[in-house]
């Protein structure tokens, strides 16, 4: 039989045979031949050698065509097949850090040391890398030791600088930050950061961290009477707190609006006893609608037994709209988290860099103790500030 060329052409002449289609198809041709390899080849064989098995071949009309064809090889070759691949890229420089603080929880007069990692995950060195640790306004700085020797150091204002300059795949320098809390400490306390910078770094997402120092001497305030109490509202009202003029806060879901009032800290922490139905702006936080953490706290129960205005406060949930009314304007923050806590878990009063509001109410109470074991907890954030349209709240 004729056999096909290594460039097999398709034909339109009609024959008693099969006749290749227009798109040559990749057939396996055995023969009665012995061949090298055990593995059937996806080509038309070439060979002078007639064979008994009946094979796709194309007529004997010798046909002359320009017509580009693809050749296949002469075996497959995997390579051929286009795969997808992901590219990596090499971390070549990467000065790194970390802080903790020991204690976590401290008082006036009491030392705390911060120690401070800095190393390079990197397989180049880093150059000019240079340490900024800076302590909140409560802290001074006592002593300051580096481990190797050798980097310079020094302290403008409550930031301390440390110059490594080349940082090697292999360093690792420890800095040993001694503190004492002064006369400023007061609660919740506050974190204190630090950041490491150098000319080249191909991974900036380890450059910085952070240590929260609690300071003692106060808890979340206690929003809540005994659900039994039966108190009159006559009784002591507004006479501690501080008016913030038409400030007033509303939470469209739970329908209740109230005004907002000036709490104190003091050595015993927030007196919220006698907020009654308004909420209470927990002084020594950020003020409301000041980027920062703004704490409110509101009662969960009134002295009289009635629910107080947080009494449903845990009914939040994630894009229910709080929203502070002030100055002409609505300042609409956007509920993100829901959390119990202890009285004593002053973290969620925290320092943020946006602008968010955490709202607080008592919850759990244990009628043997006379108090409320835990915290309702609603974080926040401001999302849209808009012109005040005119209310008809009258709670001033």
């Amino acid at each position: 039989t004729l056999t096909p060329s290594n460039t097999p052409t398709a034909t339109d002449t009609p024959t008693d045979t099969l006749t290749p289609s227009n798109t040559p198809t990749y057939t396996p041709t055995f023969t009665d031949t012995a061949t090298p390899s055990d593995t059937p080849t996806y080509t038309p064989t070439s060979t002078d050698t007639p064979t008994e098995t009946e094979t796709a071949t194309a007529t004997q009309t010798a046909t002359e065509t320009e017509t580009p064809t693809e050749t296949p090889t002469g075996t497959l070759d995997p390579s051929s097949t286009p795969t997808a691949t992901g590219t990596v890229e090499a971390i070549i420089v990467d000065p790194a850090v970390t802080k903790a603080g020991s204690p976590e929880h401290a008082e006036v007069g009491e030392i705390v040391v911060f120690t401070i990692r800095v190393f390079n995950n990197g397989i180049q060195n880093a150059t000019n890398v240079v340490v900024r640790d800076t302590k909140p306004a409560f802290l001074d700085i006592v002593s300051v030791t580096v481990v190797p020797a050798g980097p310079t150091v020094s302290i403008i204002g409550n930031t301390l600088i440390v110059d490594i300059g080349t940082l090697t795949p292999s360093d690792l320098y420890v800095i040993t930050v001694e503190t004492v809390v002064n006369s400023l400490g007061q609660a919740p306390g506050g974190y204190n950061r630090v950041r490491v910078n150098a000319d080249v770094d191909d991974d900036p997402n380890n450059n910085t961290d952070r240590a929260l120092l609690t300071i003692n001497g106060s808890q979340l305030p206690a929003t809540g009477f005994s659900p039994a109490d039966r108190f009159s509202k006559s009784l002591p009202k507004r006479g501690q707190y501080k008016e913030l003029g038409d400030l007033w806060l509303e939470i469209p879901k739970l329908d209740v609006s109230m005004d907002i009032v000036g709490v104190p800290l003091t050595s015993e922490g927030w007196d919220v006893t006698w907020l009654w139905d308004d909420a209470g702006y927990m002084e020594n936080t950020t003020f409301p609608t000041w980027e920062g953490n703004t704490g409110i706290a509101a009662h969960t129960t009134l002295a009289n037994g009635l629910p107080g205005p947080f009494a449903q406060l845990e009914d939040l949930r994630w894009g229910d709209k709080v929203i502070i009314h002030g100055w002409g304007f609505q300042y609409i923050y956007e509920v993100r988290e829901v959390l119990y806590v202890q009285p004593d878990d002053l973290s969620v009063l925290e320092h943020d860099e946006y602008t968010w509001l955490t709202l607080i109410t008592c919850t759990d109470y244990d009628p043997l103790g006379g108090e409320y074991k835990e915290r309702v907890v609603v974080r926040a954030v401001l999302l849209e500030v808009r012109q005040d349209i005119p209310s008809t709240y009258s709670g001033w």
